[in-house]
């Protein structure tokens, strides 16, 4: 395994602590510093969090990030959700031929 992934979880983890006094990241930033939507970027940050003292983070640090993340991830769910089309069934698609 290269060093890369790990420096890469550094470097979100710590971009999310940075944000963390102001409310968290905004989508944009996300992806222009790591070209990964926000979703993803919450997964892998709570992901790389989920170790109790795996970054050098406060508890509390720890928990505004762990948070926020969670916050963002289903925010973006629901607002993903909302905004696909619905999905077709084999009746429609029979019913589309008729």
């Amino acid at each position: 395994m290269s060093a890369r992934p790990v420096d890469e979880l550094q470097q979100m983890v710590t971009f999310a602590a940075r944000w963390a006094p102001y409310g968290g990241c905004a989508s944009g930033d996300i992806f222009v510093e790591f070209g990964i939507s926000p979703p993803e970027f919450s997964i892998r940050v709570v992901a790389a969090l989920s170790e109790p003292g795996a970054y050098d983070l406060s508890e509390a640090q720890r928990n505004t990030v762990l948070n926020q993340c969670r916050r963002f991830a289903h925010h973006s769910n629901h607002v993903l959700s909302a905004h696909r089309p619905p999905r077709r069934t084999r009746t429609d698609s029979h019913s589309a031929l008729l």
